[in-house]
């Protein structure tokens, strides 16, 4: 309210510009050199070449050169004083206006119909939101950074008009033509933005031009195809369809568009546009509302006024209402020629011609337009699709984003343990880039289906199983005679389906669609169906980013203007691009190159690689194939054996989670927790010193290899699952059930060192396995799925994975030759592992990268996400500080090495307080409190052997670790030279 203050301040308390502003009472040195350019200019000028500033002609550059060279003749034969141009690709259009311009005798005012950026016209560019995407925002400040960029893209295309912003006030929901174009239904959120659009724009040096004056919004007609008719009296159109031009006049505007539509109020003529009106045009636009700026005719081809008058004639009329630019003009020659006579009919004075071919060279001094402008076409394209400007566009739609409804208060989505997700997207029959995202954060099972035929019943079949069903609405159409593209059939299965599940709907389209969905209990508004929207609409049901916006406009009875739920800070993950967190890209691309390199040189067929700041992934790829056979590639949500890293991501955090109940002491004995170890080599081992692997234990022991002699190996394994062999090692191999046993009881009457130091152990974990056991009552894996992985919305990380995915999802590790004697597929690489049934408490868990991350994330954030506690952040700061003089460690995490004579397991640059583990397998997963970072690097460098040390030797974990450290040091000293820190 305090805004829509300011701008009623601003209208009342600003001066009306005087519209003899063109006569330049300042006189300046600037001022005078410019007066003394348009005076020699205009003597200088034919008759021919002083009527051609008038008409400005379109131009297609996806068309033939035998268009161009239509163009050509008109600029050379009739004297052009501008072109807008539609379709076609940037780099032709560019080359296109280079030679236009040349053959000028006096510059081109170069225009363009880009509402939402150079998209709306030419291919390989950036789009940016549509208004009423905008009209959602409560940022303004957003809306000039955008205005800003689209000028800047219009300034490298050599365009100095953008025929944009529309402040229309769309109080017409079924408006054919605005609506969508518009910002909204409220005329001070329409002034708001359009000011801010306008002042971007006008800022960067492009021209902005408001339309369609005097309000096109609440029309029932497409003006393309008639005549409109507004039949407000005058109080209701002062103080609403005039109220933005007047905000926008009052504040710089530099050039206006008038609409072809009918308003008696203004112009009782009948079938007469006010755009050939001069009571419009001339007496209200540029004498009582005192607008300066060149007025532009609305395209003189749309049949709101070529109904009526023919080519050239129309032009005349036009010209003689009082619009400055005769926007696409049919029929040049003929427009001169009505217009001299008109002159001469005295329908209009040669002074007020003269003045207004001054006033537009007066436009074009102001433009640059004094010289031959030429642009080069060489790095266009990348000029065009900067990285900065897709960072704006995604903040443009996170912002708009609206919760139109959440009856029951359930977004962002919490309690993930007892859901069973599903989506349902109507609309697309693939899987669609929402339904990834949304994957990136619970368990997800996806149908797709057309808009416009599917079996509602078998979809109620299939979707019985699921309490939570997600569904999106996509490939809607804007048009409210369609109903914005939503069918009977889709209605009614929406309605079936809430009234027996808890339904989210998400709305790709319209906001005024939102009226079809008063009965569902949650709505999200997404107004258009992009990459952006999709990604981010999942993002913001699972709270990685917050919602702000609010309905721009009415629909129904229940979506009301300016509502909205908002909801608090993310508390989840949240993906993004680079820029966000102040990062180049191409620092990058050296994260690429040394995953390229360890593929190249065999150190690895594959990868995962993902990296977060600041809780926002930021980079997040795949690379190679499982095998070096190439089969399948590597995806980001296939599986990876993590190896150890499973002692941190399974079994230290359950024992942290024993440490917070109180249940826990990590300054007893582990006889304490096994009584059966009391009296055992291991039954004194202090708690607290095998996480820091400093109880004198074994580095490992190689269980498996008594029972791989030839005479022995049928007595211990069989190849069909049968009682007694009821362990699965491998792909049809089973070990005694007893033989888990055989490995405790080597364990518990182990060497112990008498004298401890620092001897890195897998034997402790064992332990531990067997602890958690005990003191939870479940299995290891079905504890750590019900305490962590479940509630955190983790899809993949778990043991046994082939009981959960098809093992084309999983990258296989080694070729067995010693032991298993086959490919490790599915099953865990571990051999101790594997003999306990591929449950361990120091290697057997499978992940993605992004499920390690969100665990790594929940440490970092202290033990909490998602809204849900789940260590106590005490826990946290002491089990991953270093906690001796002997050795590197924290409680069960490694840390950076210390001994700058030493090689570690991190890069250098990380810093002391990081802390995470790496893997055997070619994995490692680290997060550093200070740089507020994580770095998961994913590989089976094991396969097929895993003598293959290449990975290690050459350093390619930590060499990526360090790329990330450099880029965000570079984007530290890159602000600071830019003087933001």
């Amino acid at each position: 309210m305090k805004n829509y203050l300011l701008l009623l301040f601003l209208l009342i308390a600003l001066p009306s510009l005087d519209s003899e502003a063109g006569k330049y009472t300042n006189e300046s040195a600037e001022e005078i050199k410019k007066q003394q350019w348009i005076e020699a200019r205009f003597a200088e000028m034919s008759e021919s070449e002083r009527l051609g500033q008038f008409f400005m002609v379109a131009v297609y550059s996806n068309k033939s050169d035998e268009h161009k060279k239509e163009i050509l003749k008109l600029i050379e034969e009739e004297n052009l004083g501008g072109l807008i141009f539609f379709k076609g690709t940037p780099a032709k259009q560019l080359k296109w206006t280079n030679e236009f311009q040349e053959r000028s005798g006096i510059p081109l005012m170069i225009s363009i119909d880009g509402e939402w950026g150079l998209s709306m016209r030419l291919d390989s560019t950036l789009k940016y939101p549509k208004q009423i995407t905008l009209g959602a925002i409560e940022n303004n400040d957003l809306i000039y950074k955008m205005g800003y960029e689209i000028g800047l893209q219009c300034k490298r295309m050599g365009i100095h008009v953008n025929l944009a912003p529309v402040v229309d006030v769309n109080t017409n929901p079924k408006n054919p033509v605005i609506n969508y174009r518009s910002f909204g239904e409220n005329k001070f959120n329409v002034a708001m933005k359009g000011l801010a659009y306008m002042n971007g724009m006008q800022n960067s040096g492009i021209m902005a031009c408001a339309k369609h004056f005097p309000g096109h919004g609440d029309t029932d007609h497409d003006s393309h195809h008639t005549l409109p008719v507004i039949n407000h009296d005058l109080e209701r159109l002062n103080s609403t369809e005039l109220f933005p031009f007047k905000i926008l006049f009052n504040n710089g505007l530099k050039s206006a568009m008038v609409a072809h539509i009918n308003v008696p109020a203004l112009d009782k003529s009948k079938d007469l546009a006010v755009s050939l009106s001069r009571k419009v045009t001339t007496d209200l636009l540029k004498v009582n509302m005192g607008f300066a700026g060149l007025v532009f005719s609305d395209a003189l081809n749309m049949k709101g006024v070529s109904d009526y008058y023919k080519p050239g004639v129309v032009d005349a009329e036009a010209f003689i209402a009082g619009n400055d630019i005769l926007l696409f003009s049919e029929d040049v020659a003929k427009g001169k020629q009505r217009i001299l006579e008109a002159v001469k009919k005295g329908k209009i004075s040669q002074q007020e011609v003269d003045s207004r071919v001054k006033k537009i060279l007066a436009a074009k001094y102001d433009l640059g337009l004094t010289v031959t402008p030429k642009q080069d076409v060489k790095d266009l394209y990348s000029d065009l699709n900067q990285p900065l400007s897709e960072n704006l566009i995604r903040k443009l739609y996170e912002s708009a984003l609206t919760i139109a409804a959440d009856n029951e208060g359930v977004i962002p989505f919490r309690n993930l343990e007892n859901s069973n997700f599903a989506s349902l997207v109507i609309g697309q029959e693939n899987q669609t880039e929402f339904q990834d995202y949304l994957s990136l954060y619970a368990p997800f099972d996806h149908f797709n289906v057309k808009s416009t035929s599917f079996d509602g019943v078998s979809l109620m079949k299939e979707l019985k199983p699921y309490d939570r069903i997600v569904i999106g609405v996509q490939n809607m159409s804007y048009s409210g005679s369609k109903n914005y593209g939503i069918s009977t059939h889709t209605l009614n299965l929406i309605s079936s389906i809430s009234k027996e599940k808890e339904v989210t709907v998400v709305v790709f389209g319209s906001p005024y669609s939102l009226a079809n969905f008063e009965n569902v209990d949650a709505v999200l508004c997404a107004y258009e169906e992009n990459s952006y929207t999709e990604q981010l609409s999942a993002q913001l049901l699972f709270g990685g980013i917050a919602s702000r916006g609010k309905l721009p406009v009415t629909a129904g009875s229940k979506f009301i203007y300016g509502s909205g739920v908002l909801t608090e800070a993310p508390i989840r993950l949240k993906y993004t691009i680079p820029e966000e967190v102040n990062i180049n890209r191409a620092d990058l691309l050296k994260i690429d190159s040394i995953a390229y390199e360890a593929i190249n040189t065999m150190a690895t067929p594959g990868c995962q690689v993902l990296v977060a700041k600041e809780g926002k992934v930021f980079y997040h790829k795949s690379f190679g194939n499982h095998t070096y056979s190439k089969e399948i590639a590597v995806q980001n949500d296939h599986l990876y054996d993590i190896a150890s890293i499973t002692k941190i991501a399974a079994s230290t955090i359950s024992l942290m989670y024993y440490f917070d109940e109180g249940s826990l002491d990590i300054y007893r004995p582990i006889s304490h927790y096994l009584k059966e170890t009391k009296g055992s080599s291991i039954g004194s081992l202090m708690v607290r010193d095998i996480l820091l692997h400093e109880a004198g234990l074994q580095s490992w022991i190689p269980f498996y290899k008594k029972t791989v002699a030839d005479d022995k190996y049928e007595s211990y394994y069989c190849t069909t699952d049968k009682d007694g062999y009821e362990i699965c090692v491998s792909d049809r191999l089973f070990i005694r059930n007893d033989y888990p046993d055989s490995i405790w009881n080597t364990i518990q009457n182990s060497f112990i060192n008498p004298k401890p130091k620092y001897v890195y152990s897998d034997l402790g974990f064992y332990m531990f396995e067997r602890l958690i056991k005990r003191m939870s009552g479940q299995r290891l894996d079905t504890f750590t799925a019900n305490i962590f992985y479940k509630p955190l919305g983790m899809s993949t990380i778990g043991y046994l994975p082939l009981s959960r995915f098809d093992n084309k999802k999983i990258v296989p590790t080694e070729v067995d030759i010693d032991f298993r004697k086959q490919l490790v597929d599915g099953h865990v690489h571990d051999p101790g592992a594997a003999m306990m049934g591929g449950i361990g408490g120091h290697a057997g868990l499978f992940s993605n990268a992004n499920d390690l991350a969100v665990l790594m994330q929940m440490l970092l954030n202290g033990g909490s996400y998602g809204g849900q506690q789940y260590l106590q952040p005490n826990t946290v700061n002491l089990f991953t500080s270093r906690q001796s003089s002997k050795s590197r460690r924290g409680l069960g995490f490694d840390k950076p090495e210390t001994d700058p004579n030493k090689s570690g397991p991190t890069s250098s640059e990380a810093s002391p307080y990081t802390f995470g583990h790496s893997g055997f397998t070619g994995t490692g997963a680290w997060a550093d409190p200070y740089n507020d970072v994580i770095f998961i690097f994913l590989s089976n460098r094991v396969y097929p052997d895993a003598n293959n040390w290449k990975l290690v030797r050459n350093d390619i974990r930590t060499r990526m670790q360090s790329a990330v450290y450099q880029a965000i040091e570079k984007s530290k000293l890159n602000k600071f030279v830019a003087g933001e820190e």
